[in-house]
């Protein structure tokens, strides 16, 4: 198990560095991991130097409002999109970015004396901001992939631990000091240079892999590596277990190699193509005369209705010729 940043002469590309692989806990966005007000307490009454950090992996972009870890004094919430922020007390530090479907090692950490927080992402420096202030102590649960208002996070956390030590320390000085974390590479010569700031960053490290360890710095480590069952257990000795807890159903394990599915806003069910059908004329009856016979009356031409007719034309033809006479009298 690694706790500490590397001391290697050269570090990997960025991003490079993956968690070790584990069958871990999946966040769904009906699941979380929930951690009693005392554990709560217990965590953040340490918190007076901290180093906060973890391996994340969001399933895709997240809701504002999602929270990777949160209590009722600090949080770490998606602020839309693929953006980040540490927040203590509504105190906001620097904004950052945890792009989805990749591991991303996140490290928070801060010194009381001076308030300096500084974030890292991928052993990167992302962000920091001076005179941030010290965290209270909160009388909530720790939640792990929800926020305190019930906003689930979507996508995979691998190997959380909160450190009362900078395991990444934010300045030469205290380096160079020995501190909890070692200078590599390049850096490790710089000791003609203790006459920087002493707030000056140390902008670049290896992130660890993990599992971690339980060592003299560490308040609560979660590795979420368990790969069953609802109990998390805390590596660090100090017995701040949680459980692993589902809105419904049970809760998921899953390969920390796999992606996700999307879990908000699922794509609709394929539809199958439907077949075009030629388009038919209408069958329509073939039009016929309807012809009315009339009853017979006898004599010549018996009931046939045309001889019915000559007769009737001749009867008017009689009479308007008799008209006809009459006038020209």
């Amino acid at each position: 198990a690694t706790s500490a940043a590397s001391t290697s002469s050269s570090l990997p590309p960025v991003g490079s560095v993956q968690p070790t692989h584990a069958i871990g806990a999946a966040f769904t966005g009906q699941t979380d991991v929930v951690f009693s007000p005392t554990v709560a307490q217990a965590v953040g009454s340490q918190m007076r130097d901290y180093t906060v950090e973890f391996w994340a992996k969001p399933t895709a972009v997240e809701s504002p409002g999602a929270a990777i870890v949160s209590t009722s004094a600090w949080d770490l919430t998606n602020v839309g999109g693929d953006q980040y922020v540490w927040e203590v007390g509504g105190h906001r530090g620097p904004v950052f970015a945890v792009p989805p479907l990749r591991f991303h090692h996140v490290a928070i950490t801060y010194r009381g004396t001076s308030g300096l927080l500084q974030v890292f992402v991928d052993g990167q420096l992302v962000g920091s901001q001076t005179g941030f202030p010290e965290p209270a102590v909160p009388n909530s649960p720790l939640y792990l992939g929800r926020s305190q208002t019930g906003q689930h996070w979507l996508g995979q956390l691998l190997y959380v631990r909160f450190s009362k030590v900078l395991r990444y320390p934010g300045s030469v000085q205290t380096a160079l000091a020995g501190g909890p974390g070692l200078l590599g590479g390049s850096m490790g010569k710089l000791g003609h240079l203790v006459a920087l700031a002493p707030e000056q960053a140390i902008e670049s490290f290896a992130p660890p892999a993990g599992p971690f360890a339980a060592d003299a710095g560490s308040i609560a480590i979660w590795n979420l590596n368990e790969g069953s069952g609802v109990t998390i257990h805390d590596a660090s000795g100090n017995n701040f277990s949680g459980v692993f807890e589902a809105t419904t159903g049970s809760p998921v394990w899953t390969d920390s190699l796999n992606d996700l599915p999307p879990a908000s806003n699922p794509a609709p069910a394929a539809q199958p193509a439907r077949a075009v059908q030629p388009t038919q004329p209408v069958a329509r009856p073939a039009a016929t005369a309807t012809v009315q016979r009339l009853p017979s009356t006898g004599g010549g031409g018996g009931g046939d209705p045309l001889w019915l007719d000559i007769r009737a034309l001749a009867a008017v033809l009689f009479v308007i010729a008799g008209n006809v006479r009459r006038m020209r009298r």
